[in-house]
Order: structure tokens, then C-alpha cells, then sequence
């Protein structure tokens, strides 16, 4: 798994294929996803304490789970809404495990931004995991995919902002469609 998860960093079109055909795959994908879930959720976790401003920092692990119950479900809710407006629109080919799968995959660019001084290149690098993931996961081309991507993003950005009116945090949602 570790080499496949280096191969999706590498942005590997040919990992993103491979993936995408097999269903076996499916576990692995829930896994990444797990555990960039988790490292969201732990980061969402810490906050200022309102109750007592001068404390700074505090950690919730009720906001820790919820942050990565929310980012899960973001990137099932993602690969849904990336599916649907690749097949309909621009003829992709592909069913929702595909999807499923190659954005999961694509959830690996995650890991970077835990590292000290390179969680600045997190964002990029998971924009063009996640870019990489809709192309060769719908089979289309790069302008269908980016598209698809921009799309997709609009989408997801007026659910997140429905569900934050309706008090409901989306923000890992949001962040789980940017793989961030």
C-alpha cells in the first residue's frame, strides 16, 4: 500500500488506472481516507477555548471525531457529485467505485501537509492529485477534467454552505472535496 501511496504523490497516471480497474482496491482507498480523516479530524480537534481565552490552544476529541466523521463523509458525498458531473456532462466513463477509489487515492497528498515546512505545498499537490484522480478515473481529457473539478467544487461549496446555515459544520467536507 505504502508504494502505491508514493506513486499517487507522484502524481502516476498509471496508479490512478490501476486503481480504478480493480475493486479490490476499495479497502485501500477507505484506508487513506481514514487516516487523512483522522489527521483532519485531530487537526480540527484543537481550537481557542472561548470560555477562557487566556488558555490559547485546547484539544476536543468531540471535534476530532466529528472533523473526521465529516471529512469522510465529504469524500463519499465528493466522489458522488464527481462522478455524477463527469458522466453526465462530459461523457466520462466510470462507475461511483471508480471514482471512489481514484480519489481516494488522490487523499494521499494529505499526508504531506503533517510535515513540518511542506504543509504549504499540501493544497497544490492535492488540486492536482484530485485533478489527476478525475481525469484518469473518468477517462477523459484535461480540459473535461478540470471542468469536471471546478464544477464539482462549485457544487460541493453551495452544499457546505447550505449545511453551515443549517449549522452544520461542513468546512471538512469542503476540505475533503480539495483533499486538504
Amino acid at each position: 500500500m505504502l508504494s502505491r501511496i508514493l506513486r499517487a504523490l507522484k502524481l502516476d497516471a498509471s496508479l490512478y488506472n490501476e486503481v480504478e480497474a480493480d475493486p479490490s482496491y476499495n479497502n485501500e482507498a477507505y484506508i487513506i481516507v481514514a487516516l487523512a480523516s483522522l489527521l483532519s479530524g485531530i487537526g480540527g480537534g484543537f481550537g481557542i477555548n472561548p470560555n477562557n481565552m487566556g488558555s490559547g490552544l485546547h484539544f476536543s476529541l468531540g471535534g476530532a471525531i466529528i472533523g473526521m466523521i465529516l471529512a469522510f463523509i465529504g469524500y463519499l458525498v465528493t466522489a458522488y457529485i464527481v462522478f455524477f458531473v463527469g458522466t453526465r456532462f462530459f461523457g466520462g466513463t466510470a462507475d461511483y467505485g471508480e471514482m471512489r477509489r481514484t480519489l481516494g487515492y488522490a487523499y494521499s497528498a494529505n499526508f504531506i501537509g503533517i510535515i513540518p515546512c511542506l504543509g504549504i505545498i499540501a493544497i497544490p499537490w492535492a488540486i492536482a492529485t484530485y485533478f489527476i484522480a478525475t481525469r484518469e478515473g473518468l477517462d477523459i481529457d484535461n480540459g473535461k477534467a478540470a471542468l469536471t473539478a471546478v464544477i464539482s467544487w462549485v457544487i460541493w461549496l453551495v452544499i457546505s454552505m447550505i449545511l453551515a446555515t443549517l449549522g452544520i459544520g461542513a468546512g471538512a467536507g469542503l476540505g475533503a472535496l480539495m483533499g486538504s
